[in-house]
């Protein structure tokens, strides 16, 4: 084997057993993995060079390890367990020929150690911030609107204004975004003057999936993935009113809102807890970093 794609091969075993995510700023280390299964601590699991390794031994080789580089050892054990012991080799001839103690290695091991330890203290820091259940109620109650869902029924009128013309003689004629837009205003004030929504969803709207079901079309939510101009229109509606035309990119709304509820605590309740979890480590992680400002007394000894 050549020595670069040896050298490749070990570069890419370390990456993918040792890396852990890096968010913005500083990350946080990964879990620690769990080997498996659970074997007595005596038994002999692996054996190399004539040598018989535990599973305690094992264990605490593995111990270390992200989650992701498990899941390639339980997929292939006899691979990993192969290149792990490359390493180990490797690394114990880099220790007796004292290349730790040399540069730049040297400086690289202190600067993964210093890595390492400050991505412990972010987790441990992140593990003691606190949530507790009159906080996520205190959030839910002052933040309902968050949780608002919205029965929608709707009118579609699509427009294209470069019409293909169809060969079927009964095909309904396409409109342009002008025709369309007169008729979205008629049927508005059509409503306005008390018309049955239902009705004309039924004899107008292209969408004919809801137009079958009177306009009815689902119920939603303001985290739901629907455009941002629809959002806005339904929850600014109350109970059974309708809004104006609505514009998108190929046809214009008329929009219903046939139900006003919200979502119950308990099926948000996590997910508070994890928003709140997150924005006090955000507020102290930010504190933390207000108080790391380095002045700069030689800037021309950056650029060398």
């Amino acid at each position: 084997m050549k020595f670069n794609q040896a050298f490749l091969m070990i570069a890419a075993l370390a990456a993918s057993m040792y890396a852990q995510q890096v968010p913005p700023g500083i990350a946080a280390p990964q879990p620690v993995a769990q080997p498996i299964p659970d074997l007595p601590p005596n038994t002999i699991v692996v054996t190399f060079d004539g040598k018989g390794y535990t599973a305690e031994e094992v264990r605490t080789m593995l111990g270390g390890l992200p989650p992701q580089a498990m899941q390639g050892i339980q997929q292939n054990p006899q691979m990993a367990m192969n290149q792990l012991f490359l390493i180990r080799y490797l690394s114990d001839e880099a220790a007796k020929a004292k290349l730790d103690q040399q540069s730049p290695h040297k400086e690289a091991l202190e600067a993964v150690r210093r890595q390492y330890l400050a991505n412990a203290s972010i987790q441990e820091q992140n593990n003691k911030v606190v949530v507790t259940p009159a906080d996520q109620e205190a959030y839910y109650e002052k933040n309902k609107d968050k949780y608002d869902m919205a029965g929608l029924a709707v009118i579609y009128l699509a427009f294209s204004n470069n019409p293909v013309p169809s060969t079927d003689p009964k095909a309904k004629k396409p409109l342009t975004e002008v025709e369309a837009k007169a008729k979205a205003d008629k049927l508005t004030a059509e409503l306005k003057a008390g018309a049955d929504f239902a009705k004309l969803a039924k004899e107008h709207s292209d969408d004919r999936d809801s137009a079958d079901k009177g306009g009815a079309y689902a119920t939603i939510r303001r985290a739901d993935n629907f455009p941002a101009a629809i959002k806005d229109a339904v929850f600014k509606l109350k109970f059974n009113e309708t809004s104006e035309p609505v514009r998108q990119a190929n046809g214009f709304y008329l929009l219903k809102r046939t139900e006003k509820t919200a979502q119950p605590y308990a099926e948000v309740r996590d997910q508070i807890f994890q928003q709140l979890k997150q924005e006090k480590f955000q507020q102290w992680f930010q504190e933390l970093q207000k108080k790391m400002v380095v002045k700069i007394e030689k800037p021309e000894f950056f650029k060398k």
